[in-house]
């Protein structure tokens, strides 16, 4: 599960068995993301560029999106709520 997904479903806890060297060692090295992230859109291996900010804002200020929109706030149970192979796992 994407690292950003898990903070934005609040999970109170989380559990995993491989460590990142683990992944690493078996062909799953992410550690080229983290650096990624961290350099200009322009210097990206993959040639990023932002757009439509002000249009994405107002769907934010509308309250269409938002962390709870789906339910996903955890109270001790899985929840989904209509969206297709997406699932907040709330311990």
């Amino acid at each position: 599960m994407c690292l950003g997904a898990i903070y934005w479903a609040r999970l109170s806890r989380l559990y995993f068995a491989n460590t990142a060297e683990d992944a690493a060692k078996n062909r799953f090295d992410d550690s080229f993301i983290y650096g990624e992230l961290k350099q200009p859109f322009s210097e990206r291996r993959i040639p990023t560029a932002q757009i439509m900010r002000e249009e994405a804002l107002a769907v934010f200020a509308s309250g269409l999106i938002g962390p709870t929109r789906f339910g996903i706030e955890c109270h001790g149970r899985v929840e989904q709520r209509g969206l297709r192979g997406a699932a907040g796992i709330c311990l």
